[in-house]
């Protein structure tokens, strides 16, 4: 692979750039972005750009660190070859520990140095059109619950397509906060950060109190519709549109209510055909079959065989085949 050149020298510039409004975060309030850019170029006149953004509470470092540090790296990088990455990297490492947020400023203007030459943008440098389209999202600051709304209502009409929103409150307060979003935002995927501020038990809590207001009705029914409308009644659609737009403790509850429906709309079907005491006796053959064969539990509980596998010897068993044919269907001994 040729190369961009050797590095000749790099050049630092502190970048301060004044928010229309602070940023909030659990961590506290910025007015300013602080960050430092790194021009690298090479002996053959190329320019590589790259840029930091320190922040102290996260990682250490602050503008004025990384300007001290990037100036001894500089140093230490002169006469490098740029195209070797990986051992600028390891000749960074090897001067100071730690300080990555300025090491990765020398590291992504040597992206950009090999991108040039390359002859190809960054990102498809990188790779980018092989595996998706590059999405960011924006982000709603720390606030009051109806003013983060309304920031995160604003963000929508800008066209992101993805909010994050910054949480780390009283755990009923950042609740409140993504409910507020979410009664005027109901399908833009939503990304929480809580930068740090919860404790395992608040974690919890939050998020269990939050997995509904994650997903709005209007996604959870979508998604019933596209992967069981084709498949089922109109009357089993709707059943199951019912439930996923009620509240549930955990996933298990809901498998649980829609498994003790089915049973229940299996045993009114029967009863109104007169068949009733005769699915009562298919479902205790099926049960003592069951409990006679361990083998044929594990099979069908084993997550590795095709459901059509499973549904087969099922069907065998209902209606009133010997055991050791549902056996043979499975390969079991």
């Amino acid at each position: 692979m040729s190369s961009p050149g050797a590095i000749h020298h790099a050049i630092l510039h502190p970048l301060g750039i004044p928010l229309k409004a602070p940023f909030v975060t659990s961590l506290g309030a910025i007015t300013q972005v602080a960050n430092v850019v790194a021009e690298v170029r090479t002996r053959e006149g190329r320019t590589g750009w790259g840029e930091c953004s320190p922040f102290w509470t996260i990682n250490g470092e602050t503008q004025e660190t990384c300007l001290a540090v990037g100036v001894h790296l500089a140093k230490a990088l002169r006469g490098h070859d740029a195209a070797d990455i990986e051992g600028a990297h390891a000749v960074m490492d090897r001067l100071i520990f730690g300080n990555n947020s300025i090491k990765s400023a020398f590291d992504i203007a040597l992206h950009d140095l090999a991108a040039q030459h390359a002859d190809l943008p960054l990102w498809r440098f990188l790779g980018g059109e092989r595996y998706f389209d590059p999405v960011t999202d924006y982000t709603v600051s720390l606030g009051e619950p109806e003013r983060m709304a309304a920031d995160a209502e604003a963000i929508v009409a800008a066209g992101f397509p993805v909010i994050k929103v910054k949480l780390g409150g009283p755990g009923d307060l950042d609740i409140r906060r993504i409910r507020a979003i979410r009664s005027r935002i109901a399908s833009i995927p939503l990304r929480i950060d809580a930068n740090q501020a919860w404790d395992p038990d608040t974690a919890i809590r939050v998020l269990n109190a939050l997995a509904d207001a994650g997903q709005p009705v209007q996604v959870r029914e979508g998604l019933v519709r596209e992967l069981l409308g084709s498949r089922v009644s109109p009357l089993a659609l709707q059943v199951l549109l019912g439930v996923v737009a009620e509240r549930w403790s955990s996933d298990d509850d809901l498998v649980m209510a829609v498994e003790r429906l089915a049973a229940q709309a299996a045993f009114t079907v029967a009863e109104s055909d007169g068949t009733l005491d005769a699915t009562e006796e298919e479902l205790f053959r099926f049960g003592r079959a069951l409990d006679s064969s361990p083998e044929l539990q594990m099979a069908l509980t084993n997550p590795a065989q095709s459901a059509s596998v499973k549904g087969s010897i099922v069907g065998a068993l209902l209606a009133g085949a010997a055991l050791h044919h549902g056996a043979a269907a499975l390969g079991l001994p």
